[in-house]
């Protein structure tokens, strides 16, 4: 690696430094997660990392990542094969016949795929898999929907069931915290964060604005050149928070922005999107389509 490449690797490690402790003060929660073993070095996990969001687009390129980086089922890219997985079971389930066929020729896929139907991207995503599984099961596959069922039913019982839950309050702009306390999606995704799994998944790349504008996703965009942080979204609603330079993260679900506190129930990380307002730029990144990168500040 040139001594370009090592510095640029620096700096990016810690531009994303702020970003995972924000992300900590704004969902709360952390807990501890071990870190990968001797068969994943820096030099290996940092690659798989960065090749994660191509892996999650198809069963061939999951399984290619799998062959290569397998070692590193741990950590972040443990957190990475499960939001794949579980988008390409629910979103993707055209495509199990794929997953059936690289099942049958490696049966230690097959092991990975279901160890990897867990609570990472929240309960809606869970019961949409589970859903495919029983009533979209192609014929002659039911030796591979059977078990994804069974994983999807075991990963959802660690959700408390409805007749447990407290009804959630949600504040006006969604901004507080309601009294029923995280939801399990929303405890997951504070995990991530908070051990780092997400920041791994942020491109470093520079994106190029649009006017004053920057595109996050589909009717959701930042105001670049406003005295504050602000997001544009459809129908021309808007949201304003501190003076442009100051550090802010918030998330995009469901249509709005959430700020410091608890997200709502049923959070899917897998429909959300995070920005983080810093002072001479600003990242962001969607996780429906895995894409992001920054923007430049010009004021």
């Amino acid at each position: 690696m040139s001594a370009r490449s090592t510095s640029a690797s620096r700096v990016a490690a810690t531009s994303w430094r702020w970003l995972i402790c924000a992300c900590v003060l704004a969902l709360t929660v952390s807990t501890a997660h071990a870190d990968a073993g001797a068969g994943c070095p820096p030099e290996k996990s940092f690659p798989a990392n960065l090749a994660m969001g191509q892996a999650a687009k198809s069963w061939e390129a999951l399984y290619e990542h799998y062959g290569l980086y397998a070692t590193c089922d741990d950590g972040d890219v443990n957190e990475g094969y499960s939001l794949a997985v579980l988008a390409l079971l629910s979103r993707s389930w055209d495509q199990v016949p794929v997953l059936d066929e690289l099942c049958r020729q490696d049966e230690s896929f097959r092991e990975f795929v279901l160890r990897h139907v867990d609570d990472m991207a929240g309960e809606e995503r869970l019961r949409e898999v589970l859903k495919n599984a029983r009533q979209a099961c192609p014929a002659g596959l039911a030796r591979s929907c059977r078990p994804i069922a069974r994983a999807a039913v075991e990963a959802l019982a660690r959700f408390p069931p409805p007749t447990a839950r407290q009804p959630t309050a949600v504040p006006r702009g969604g901004t507080g915290p309601s009294p029923s306390g995280p939801s399990p999606a929303a405890r997951s995704a504070s995990r991530r964060v908070a051990t780092g799994g997400l920041a791994s998944k942020f491109p470093e790349n520079r994106l190029m604005r649009k006017g004053g504008i920057g595109v996050v996703a589909r009717g959701l965009y930042v105001v670049l050149d406003s005295p504050h942080n602000e997001v544009a979204m459809a129908k021309g609603a808007r949201w304003v928070g501190k003076k442009a330079g100051v550090e802010e993260l918030v998330v995009f679900f469901r249509g709005r922005i959430w700020e410091k506190g608890t997200l709502p129930e049923g959070f899917d990380l897998s429909e959300a999107a995070l920005i983080s307002f810093e002072a001479d730029r600003i990242r962001v990144f969607d996780f429906a389509s895995m894409s992001g990168g920054y923007y430049r500040r010009e004021n």
